[in-house]
């Protein structure tokens, strides 16, 4: 709960969405995001560098890996934070499980499908065309697939 519940990061990602919203699809909207991708992948690469080296500034060890074990609980979280409203944030309780249905499924095989591109280093876009990581639009592409937009 260290860093979710910074004020400052918080306002940061609440920031960032507003100028580069993830579910505003371009061409639907007629937008324009110049290497959104791009700068979500460095922002977020600088965003757990921080975490990382502030957790072992504190002694809180290093970060460990997600995990889609259903088999453990996990630890509860209450956040302080409120919405604009003054509406508490929704709570964690202690000891809760995931359970595999669908959605963890889907959440499995996209993270499968990125960590492949980044091990062959390409990307298959929708209409076929590919692209190296390495080329010049390949780090948004990876941004924008890490990031979830769907243009």
């Amino acid at each position: 709960a260290y860093l979710g519940e910074d004020v400052g990061v918080n306002a940061f990602h609440t920031y960032w969405n507003m100028d580069y919203p993830f579910w505003a699809n371009s061409k639907t909207y007629n937008l324009k995001f110049d290497r959104r991708g791009e700068l979500f992948y460095y922002t977020q690469s600088q965003l757990m560098a921080r975490y990382y080296l502030e957790r072992l500034s504190n002694g809180l060890g290093e970060v460990k890996p997600y995990s889609y074990s259903f088999k453990n609980a996990i630890s509860g979280f209450e956040s302080s934070l409120r919405y604009q409203s003054g509406k508490e944030f929704p709570s964690r309780p202690e000891g809760v499980k995931f359970f595999n249905n669908y959605y963890t499924e889907k959440a499995l095989s996209l993270e499968s499908r990125i960590l492949n591109a980044i091990d062959i280093g390409f990307i298959w876009t929708k209409d076929g065309q590919k692209f190296a990581l390495k080329d010049k639009e390949g780090i948004n592409l990876l941004g924008e697939m890490i990031s979830g937009v769907n243009d």
